[in-house]
């Protein structure tokens, strides 16, 4: 039983910095070769955690294959377009000027009501309405509203609205995060010094309090 659980945990953390390496994607903006690569490893980790009878090395050795061929693989579709195309394909426009490109969904085995049904999910009833329908490589459906369907902009206004300022959490659960603290330009003292000012005697009183250029912004732990 101990060597069922540290087997377990050896896969485990073998699956993760699989993942880990091939970069941070959520399921659906995996390219083809990743899923197929992620479904690979997961089912090479699972013989070895089922079969005891099975060398533990069995399932690394190929989890670890795969993860050197894909990381092997991005490389160089990084370096050469044409195996990047083969690897990934190439986004295909399904919709220009408000027409549907008949020959594209043929191609890709897009019916009509699979692009209406994305149309309506993202907001557009009427297919006049779509400058441009992208679907891209992932699978996901982008869309380009024509002009006067596009929400209105301060540029559009000729305002100049000054840019926003990102806001870096520095306390977390009554945790100071130096690190995070260090990317603000800031120090301890100023972090304290700025609690005082609001009444804070000290970080465990914080829940959250997050740095936005030289302003602290903080929420006190909840007293119930």
């Amino acid at each position: 039983m101990v060597t069922l659980f540290l087997r377990t945990i050896i896969l485990y953390f073998s699956m993760i910095f699989a993942m880990r390496l091939m970069g941070k994607k959520q399921v659906g903006e995996l390219q083809p070769s990743e899923l197929v690569v992620s479904i690979a490893i997961s089912d090479l980790a699972s013989i070895p955690m089922q079969d005891m009878n099975q060398p533990l090395l069995s399932g690394l050795i190929p989890i670890a294959t795969l993860m050197c061929m894909e990381v092997m693989l991005s490389f160089i579709s990084l370096k050469s377009r044409k195996i990047r195309n083969a690897l990934t394909g190439t986004p295909c426009i399904l919709i220009s000027h408000g027409k549907i490109s008949e020959k594209e969904l043929k191609k890709l085995r897009y019916s009509i009501s699979d692009l209406t049904e994305e149309l309506r999910t993202a907001g557009y009833s009427d297919i006049r309405d779509v400058d441009y329908a992208v679907l891209e490589t992932t699978g996901a459906l982008n869309i380009i509203p024509v002009a006067d369907k596009r929400p209105l902009t301060p540029g559009d206004l000729g305002l100049c609205v000054p840019s926003s300022k990102l806001m870096i959490t520095v306390i977390a659960d009554g945790k100071v995060l130096s690190d995070s603290l260090k990317g603000t330009n800031h120090d301890e003292n100023w972090l304290f010094s700025e609690l005082k000012k609001q009444g804070v005697k000290n970080a465990g009183e914080v829940f959250y309090a997050a740095v936005s250029g030289n302003e602290l912004h903080i929420q006190k732990r909840s007293t119930k």
